[in-house]
C-alpha cells in the first residue's frame, strides 16, 4: 500500500505527448481532473501501483510492441510483469473451495500421447496438370504417367501393402484408384497422391485407415481399362487436332492487290498514276 502522501497515476503513458492515443485526431489535450482526498491522480505522472487492488488499469501490449518485448513480459508470450500480485479466496461457499484453489494454483495436466489415426491426403499432381483446364489438353494427358499414390514404408508394412498394387481411396464421396509407390522419405501420416480424376480443390484432407484399402480384382481390371481408354482418346484427339491444323494451313486465303503506285527505277521513288 502506498503512503498517504504518495499518489498513483490513473492514466497510461499514452495519455499525453506526441504518442498519445488520440494524437492523430487532435493535439489539444483536455485538462486533467483534480482529485481531493484521494491518492489516485488523474495523470500519467507520479508512482505506479504496487499491488493489484491499487491498479487503475492493466497494460496489455501487443505481441510486437516494445513493451511486450522489453518491459511488460518476461519472455515471448509470457505473463505480464504488472499482473495480479495477490490471489484471493472467498470462504462463503466452502463446497467450491477446492475448485477455487485449483483455478488459482493450477497444475499442468498430464495427457497420454495417443497415436494419430489420421492420415493427411495431399495432391501431388505434376506441374503441367496443376490447372483444371490442362486436363482437357491431349498433349498433357499423354504426358501423365497414370494415377499414383506415394506412401511411407511404415504405412505399407502396417497395412501389408506392396508397391505396384492398386489402392482404393474413398474421399469426398468419390472412390478413386491409384498405383502404390513406396517413398521412404515420407512420414507415416502423409500420403502424396497424383490422381487425374480428382479435382484440384480436394487437397490436405484427413483420411482414416478405413477409407483406404486394396482394390478387388475386378476393380483393378476396370482401373487399368480406364487408364488405357483415357490415353487412347487423348492420342486420337491429338491426331485429329493436328490433321485439322494441317488442313487449315493448306487453305490459307491469300489475295493479291495491285498497288496504285509504280517505282521509278532511276530515282528509286514511288510515282502515282498521274505522275507516270
Amino acid at each position: 500500500m502506498v503512503q498517504s502522501t504518495d499518489t498513483i497515476a490513473q492514466q497510461t503513458h499514452r495519455a499525453s505527448g506526441r504518442t498519445a492515443q488520440v494524437s492523430n485526431v487532435t493535439i489539444h489535450e483536455p485538462q486533467a481532473l483534480k482529485s481531493q482526498h484521494n491518492y489516485l491522480n488523474f495523470s500519467m505522472e507520479t508512482n505506479n501501483a504496487q499491488t493489484s487492488y491499487e491498479q487503475a488499469f492493466t497494460w496489455s501490449p501487443s505481441w510486437n510492441s516494445n513493451q511486450a518485448i522489453l518491459q511488460s513480459q518476461q519472455e515471448v508470450n509470457g505473463e505480464l510483469s504488472c499482473a495480479v500480485s495477490e490471489n484471493h479466496l472467498t470462504f462463503i461457499f466452502n463446497d467450491h473451495l477446492e475448485e477455487q484453489v485449483a483455478q488459482l494454483w493450477s497444475t499442468p495436466a498430464v495427457y497420454e500421447e495417443k497415436p494419430s489415426e489420421k492420415i493427411i491426403f495431399i495432391q501431388n499432381l505434376p506441374w503441367f496438370l496443376a490447372d483444371e483446364q490442362a486436363k482437357l489438353l491431349p498433349e498433357f494427358i499423354l504426358m501423365f504417367a497414370g494415377n499414383e499414390i506415394q506412401i511411407s514404408n511404415a504405412l505399407a508394412d502396417e497395412n501389408h501393402w506392396q508397391a505396384k498394387q492398386v489402392l482404393k481411396i474413398d474421399i469426398h464421396e468419390l472412390s478413386v484408384f491409384a498405383v502404390i509407390k513406396i517413398n521412404n522419405e515420407l512420414n507415416k501420416e502423409i500420403i502424396l497422391a497424383s490422381i487425374f480424376e480428382l479435382p484440384n480443390a480436394v487437397n490436405n484432407v484427413d483420411l482414416t485407415a478405413e477409407e483406404m484399402r486394396l482394390a478387388s480384382s475386378d476393380e483393378v481390371v476396370d482401373f487399368h481399362k480406364r487408364q488405357s481408354n483415357r490415353h487412347q482418346k487423348a492420342k486420337q484427339d491429338q491426331q485429329s487436332i493436328l490433321a485439322r491444323l494441317k488442313s487449315n494451313d493448306q487453305n490459307i486465303p491469300i489475295s493479291l492487290l495491285q498497288s496504285p503506285y509504280i517505282v521509278d527505277k532511276q530515282t528509286n521513288t514511288l510515282l502515282g498514276e498521274n505522275d507516270a
